[in-house]
């Protein structure tokens, strides 16, 4: 995806249509919102690996089937340029789950609050 389509899928979470639904990005993926500012407009910032999110670059995005085809109104997941499927979302949570005995919950406020510094999801 673009970034710039990134930012429509994010932005769609937020859209005040619907319950607020933030979306759990990957490590090194880190977006900041502000609900004060108008729907479309309240994702102020996204990084990946400390760097700016190109809008016309293009990323490797990962999600669910579910989301994929356009879920929860996240209808800018059901038109990437190059789809690819890989194991179900199942299988692969459960060798997820399988390849490590315990797991820490990490900390790394992915999803800030930009109204708010104090509020990290």
């Amino acid at each position: 995806m673009a970034g710039a389509q990134i930012k429509a899928a994010l932005e769609q979470g937020l859209d005040g249509r619907r319950p607020t639904q933030f979306l759990a990005p990957s490590a090194g993926f880190v977006y900041r919102y502000d609900l004060s500012r108008p729907a479309g407009d309240r994702i102020v910032s996204m990084t990946l690996d400390g760097r700016p999110i190109d809008p016309v670059a293009d990323y490797r995005v990962t999600t669910n089937s579910f989301l994929a085809g356009g879920g929860d109104g996240f209808t800018a997941f059901a038109a990437p340029r190059e789809p690819t499927s890989g194991i179900s979302d199942i299988a692969a949570l459960e060798d997820w789950l399988a390849a490590v005995r315990t797991r820490q919950v990490p900390d790394e406020g992915r999803v800030i609050d930009a109204g708010s510094s104090a509020t990290r999801r």
